[in-house]
């Protein structure tokens, strides 16, 4: 016997007995359908926007007042339509369908065949903004438009999910009205949702318990006053199973016990004078109806091994109940269609092979997707299962038995039931396969274009698809089309070369290049004529030296010894003064800029927040401070005797947290108020990813005690572990975006963790593995695409990956084996100088954190707390002119960097240590080992300028320089334009000198 329940299936026109709950949506869309042209009927999934138009709209027609067309995308929504009018004509359609002229034509004749209006309903319309390209909507945009704006009798029905509804904006330039006539379905109210239980049971003749229909609304969705539709079904479907006995074996319902109720063309309907269960009505054409003499009930088929059949010969049986007892027994409704789905395929002759097929069904955005046979083959080749095509059928059959998959339509594609059924699959699908799936996406698409306009993949897009070419498994004709793209390019590139050799236009352009050249060269000519002067003016009034660097920088802004120039007037100014306002009161010009109070120890570290608007660091006592951007302070604490070792803001600047070299610790919210401690485990090599918070999300990483991660809820004091690593893990960030964690660990693993939207928790999606060598950190790109990773691997200590697995830059530097001997001493066998790397400069350059560059190890193994900040933290640096290339090359790149073997490309880096390396887009800051002070060059190599103070760190804007110095913080303006803000618009040195008959004087005299 059949569940009288829908499961996962849309209502049909023959279940218009079954269908309750509707009737004002049902009569709203019968009105509406007629006042334009064009409907569009959206809402979000499970609301049963399907049902509403192909059993409640379709009911509300007699046959003869509408030609129904249903269309689905398909490969292709224009040859779909045209398939649809084809196989819908009486006529034989002889046009080819391929402008709108032939789809007008073809309408025509449809309608001449049947005299009807024509009605095409585009169901699950989303399609084709999710697997279509741009030339197939710009041509079924002019099909649409052309037969709207037509004499013919043909209406057009689009349903879709709304969150897509912004691809619609597209139609709306062509089609103006195309959103005026919209219906947004909602979800059932509790009280529709009450006659949908009730009123099919009492069709069917089940009984229900007082308060059953009330307590499954309230289970469903507690609280709330509507209800999702699809768990409704998938529930009623459960408890009707539950409530006869029949559960159906492995396979489906077509493979056990129980006999199945016939199909016909009126649907099912209860026998009249059936004493023992349902039976088909032999005549019936129009759906389902009650049976008023029903007696009997569903009893076990004696010889049924998996299931129930009617039983005939029950007299004094009852119909089939439905009791808070087995509403009891359906479980967790969150999880009902995943615990379903995951014991179907766990009961699979190959379960991998299984959920490798269903994977095929799921698009790059979570929705269903119609496959044939051949498109599942190939797909399940690039999830690395083969499967033979006997196999297949009979996995598709069962799939389709088991209510999980439709069967193949037309066309002969299968697709998933509901889009309920995707979005569980998707959350077993790894980021590689993702990827994967979106590449395959995207060179269909690509496929489909070129079959039209004979366009083929640009270099862009073969550099797109170049790393995951092997393991697509592409058709013939996708392969083909790959590599003729691939031969189109050469030639292109052949052709052009020679073109570019012989024509005149080379020559105009040469001319034109002289003349713009000359045009700059004076300009530039007079930029540097006025630095020059600027220069001079400097020691006489770095006020009018500023005024004429400024007027310098306005003719060349590119011009980095003008600005130098207008460096040193404004810091010329600062040192210099007396400055009043206009009311002749005194000005301290420092003071706007940082208004900075000594602390009472030492400054130990200094960090600005992300979003640049304080200042954060922790004392040699062991006092944490914050301080706003203006210099003040308004945090300070001493909570710990033990010396700090780390300390980390919350992005949202609501909590901060310090570790402390005594293995524990502590995080406060911006009250001051203790939220967490815990024991944690650190090297005294990498300290500061100990801890970490998530952007966006108000939840950290902690390592503890152990070699597992703790995942704290600052909100809901809630936690739990990310297990996997083999060994200590020395540190765990998140990326930039919050969806990822990366581990690095001891047992020579990174471990990639995903945030998953249902479960609310991270989630292992992948393992990096290097040859046997621990990873001590780990850094993610500001586009979270890639990691940086450091290791002890004596040959590639600095690698660069991709979060799927794929490697793009090892460096290759001067791990010296033979002071492993000294190295051994440190903690945890360190082996190899690097232990630490961070992207800086926009991502332009890695900086690299090293053991002391020129001293031997042998002099240096004594650690203590402040390991950090004397004598172990030397920086290198690097530059995608020399390596990685996530940004484009900056022209003046190629003047830093260090060679395969480890040591600086130029060789004045050989005598340098450098405590401390920052790089903004414009600028490196650097600070030698044991100095004071730190220097401020351009990428040109034109040093600007010293300050005082070390560890200079630039600010998330670039526009300022901090540096600690001993009790005292620097903030320094460095970029140009900030100078010119300062003294111009914000006027720190009041009134600036511009008279120039003094300076004309004093050059005269001299």
């Amino acid at each position: 016997m059949r569940s009288p329940f829908k499961f996962l299936d849309s209502y049909t026109k023959d279940d218009r007995a079954i269908f309750f709950g509707r009737d004002r949506e049902i009569e709203e869309l019968y009105h509406r359908v007629f006042e334009s042209k064009i409907m569009l009927v959206y809402g979000v999934s499970g609301t049963g926007k399907s049902s509403l138009i192909h059993c409640g709209l379709a009911n509300k027609f007699q046959d003869t007042d509408w030609l129904p067309i249903v269309i689905r995308r398909g490969g292709n929504i224009i040859e779909s339509m045209s398939s649809g009018i084809r196989s819908a004509s009486l006529t034989d359609q002889q046009n080819k369908f391929l402008t709108p002229s032939d789809f007008k034509k073809g309408v025509r004749s449809l309608y001449l065949d049947h005299y009807k209006p024509v009605f095409f309903i585009f169901d699950q319309f989303e399609e084709l903004f999710i697997f279509g390209n741009k030339e197939e909507r710009r041509s079924f945009i002019h099909i649409v438009k052309s037969l709207t704006e037509s004499e013919l009798q043909c209406r057009m029905i689009f349903v879709m999910r709304e969150e897509y509804m912004a691809g619609v904006t597209e139609f709306e330039k062509f089609i103006p009205t195309f959103f005026s006539n919209r219906v947004r379905i909602e979800k059932m109210s509790h009280l529709n949702a009450l006659e949908a239980i009730k009123q099919p049971c009492k069709v069917f003749n089940i009984n229900l318990v007082e308060g059953f229909a009330e307590s499954l609304l309230e289970k469903l969705s507690p609280g709330e006053t509507d209800v999702e539709l699809t768990y409704l079904q998938v529930f009623l479907d459960k408890i009707f199973r539950l409530s006869t006995g029949f559960l159906p074996p492995l396979g489906g319902e077509h493979k056990g016990g129980y006999s199945p109720t016939p199909e016909l063309k009126g649907g099912l309907s209860p026998a009249p004078e059936s004493k023992g269960g349902l039976s088909p009505a032999p005549e019936s054409k129009g759906g389902l109806s009650p049976a008023p003499e029903l007696k009997g009930g569903l009893s076990p088929a004696p010889e049924s091994k998996g299931g129930l059949s009617p039983a005939p010969e029950s007299k004094g049986g009852s119909s089939p109940s439905f009791t808070l007892s087995l509403l009891s027994r359906t479980g967790n409704v969150s999880d009902l269609l995943g615990s379903f789905l995951d014991e179907q395929i766990s009961l699979m002759h190959d379960p991998d092979k299984s959920l490798a097929v269903l994977k095929s069904f799921v698009s790059a955005k979570g929705t269903k997707k119609q496959m044939s046979a051949q498109e599942i083959s190939e797909y399940t080749q690039t999830f690395g299962k083969m499967l033979k095509e006997t196999e297949l059928q009979t996995m598709l059959q069962t799939f389709v038995n088991l209510r999980i998959l439709r069967d193949k339509d037309e066309n002969g594609r299968y697709e998933l039931r509901h889009d309920a059924l995707a979005t569980k699959i998707y959350e077993k699908i790894t980021l590689v396969e993702k990827e994967i799936i979106e590449i395959r996406q995207f060179i269909e698409n690509a496929y489909t274009n070129f079959e039209k306009r004979k366009i083929y993949l640009e270099p862009n897009d073969l550099s797109y698809i170049a790393p995951y070419e092997d393991k697509l498994f592409l058709s013939r004709k996708l392969s083909e089309f790959v590599e003729n793209s691939k031969r189109s390019i050469s030639a292109r590139k052949r052709a052009f070369i020679r073109t570019l050799s012989y024509s005149a236009a080379g020559f105009f352009l040469i001319i034109i290049s002289i003349v713009i050249y000359s045009f700059r060269s004076n300009i530039s000519a007079k930029s540097e004529e006025l630095t020059t002067e600027a220069f001079l003016q400097r020691d006489f009034s770095p006020s009018l030296s500023f005024q004429t660097a400024l007027n310098a920088y306005n003719k060349d802004t590119t011009s980095t010894i003008a600005i130098k120039a207008l460096t040193d007037a404004f810091y010329g100014m600062l040192d210099n003064g007396p400055y009043h306002d206009t009311l002749g009161n005194l000005l301290d010009p420092r003071k706007p800029i940082f208004d900075f109070a000594p602390c009472s120890s030492e400054i130990m570290y200094a960090r600005f927040s992300a979003d640049g608007n304080y200042i954060y660091g922790f004392l040699e006592d062991n006092t944490i401070n914050i301080w706003e951007i203006t210099g003040n302070l308004v945090f300070s604490k001493r909570e710990n005797l033990n010396p700090v070792v780390s300390l980390k803001l919350s992005t949202d600047n609501e909590y901060f947290a310090a570790v402390y070299f005594d293995s524990t610790a502590t995080i406060w919210n911006k009250d001051g108020e203790i939220i967490y401690q815990s024991g944690v485990v650190f090297d005294p090599l990498t300290p500061l990813d100990v801890i970490d918070f998530c952007p966006g999300k108000k939840i950290i990483t902690i390592l503890d005690t152990g070699k597992n991660i703790t995942v704290y809820d600052l909100e809901e004091g809630s936690q739990y572990e990310l297990e996997g690593q083999g060994r200590k893990v020395n540190g765990a960030v998140f990326s930039p975006d919050g969806k990822y964690v990366a581990s690095a660990s001891k047992d020579s693993t990174v471990i990639i963790w995903q945030y998953n939207d249902s479960t609310g928790y991270y989630e292992k999606v992948n393992r990096l593995k290097d040859t046997g060598s621990a990873f001590w950190s780990v850094d993610f790109s500001g586009n979270s695409k890639y990691i940086l990773c450091v290791s002890d691997s004596i040959e590639h200590p600095v690698t660069i990956w991709r979060l799927t697995g794929e490697d793009i830059f090892r460096r290759r530097f001067f791990n010296d084996t033979l002071e492993k001997r000294f190295l051994a001493l440190a903690p945890n066998n360190y082996f190899g100088r690097y232990f630490s790397a961070s992207f800086t400069g926009n991502e332009e350059a890695i900086r690299i954190s090293t053991f002391d560059d020129k001293i031997s190890m042998a002099h240096k193994i004594d650690f203590d707390p402040s390991v950090r900040y004397h004598g172990y933290d030397h920086h290198r640096i690097i530059y995608s002119y020399e390596s990685f290339h996530l940004v484009p090359r900056n022209e003046y790149l190629d003047n830093y960097g260090i060679n395969r073997s480890g040591l600086a490309l130029d060789p004045k880096f050989l005598i340098y240590s450098y405590s401390f390396i920052d790089v903004s887009s414009k600028y490196i800051a650097v600070c030698l080992s044991g100095t004071d002070y730190s220097s401020l060059i351009r990428l040109d190599r034109l040093p600007v300028r010293k300050f005082e103070g070390t560890q200079p760190l630039f600010s998330p804007d670039q526009k300022y320089l901090l540096c600690i110095d001993g009790e005292n913080l620097g903030l320094y303006p460095v970029d140009e334009k900030e100078l010119i803000r300062l003294a111009m618009d914000k006027s720190i040195f009041g009134k600036l000198d511009t008279d120039l008959t003094k300076w004309r004087h004093f050059m005269k005299d001299n």
